[in-house]
């Protein structure tokens, strides 16, 4: 399937292997294609779905280092996201509002 998530079988099997979690919340979204941070973040909604106080703690955790993570920078900051096409620039301020989101949930 070009274009697709899985790509060629041999393919399929070692996106299987190393980013089932990804493929599987790419597939809840219904999605064919999506960013890794996309895909990371359906991840750790998941995981704090969970409920555990440890993986929620881990969750927030994580939430809180990508709001700070200077390579992350050129889709968070408003300098950057300024440079962006509008339809892209909601998007990445979408995914954050939803990081904000988790961390609240998380706590």
């Amino acid at each position: 399937m070009p274009g697709s998530l899985l790509g060629s079988s041999t393919r399929r099997a070692e996106r299987y292997r190393v980013g089932h979690t990804r493929y599987k919340s790419a597939q809840k979204l219904a999605l064919e294609l999506v960013p890794i941070h996309v895909a990371d973040l359906a991840a750790y909604a998941n995981m704090r779905a969970d409920g555990t106080a440890d993986k929620r703690k881990l969750v927030g955790e994580r939430m809180r280092h990508w709001q700070t993570d200077a390579d992350l920078a050129g889709i968070r900051d408003e300098a950057a996201l300024g440079k962006l096409p509008a339809a892209e620039r909601e998007e990445w301020r979408r995914l954050w509002a939803d990081v904000a989101r988790l961390i609240n949930k998380s706590k």
